[in-house]
């Protein structure tokens, strides 16, 4: 005996809600918009490149092509720096815009962009 579907979780819609979910294909889409942006403000790297499985393989393609700091040529590079930011319009898939980088020297880069944004440098 199929079980009937129960209504909208929004108490004045009469509409069903969609097999497994709480709300009607109505609000599943606008409760769905509302919670994405909810999400992207509590974490705002979602959605970066840099997590996905695509952005690994690449950043291990270029480190295994340019095994030495690209900076201070001493160290062996461990991390993939964007020259231009991301957040500053670089494109995160272009090889162009890595830098391949120790651990230091990432630190250091990133400390610059950050002194950078601010507006001016920091002295401690």
């Amino acid at each position: 005996m199929p079980r009937d579907r129960r209504a909208c979780a929004d108490i004045r819609c009469p509409r069903p809600a969609v097999p497994g979910h709480a709300w009607c294909e109505v609000h599943l889409a606008q409760h769905g918009r509302e919670e994405d942006a909810e999400y992207r403000r509590r974490h705002p790297r979602a959605g970066d490149p840099r997590g996905t499985q695509r952005w690994r393989r690449l950043a291990a393609a270029y480190l295994a092509m340019h095994p030495v700091c690209q900076r201070c040529g001493k160290a062996l590079a461990r991390q993939v720096h964007h020259r231009t930011p991301i957040s500053a319009g670089g494109d995160p898939w272009d090889p162009g815009n890595f830098l391949a980088v120790c651990l230091r020297c990432h630190a250091d880069l990133e400390r610059e962009e950050r002194q950078k944004r601010r507006g001016g440098l920091n002295c401690t």
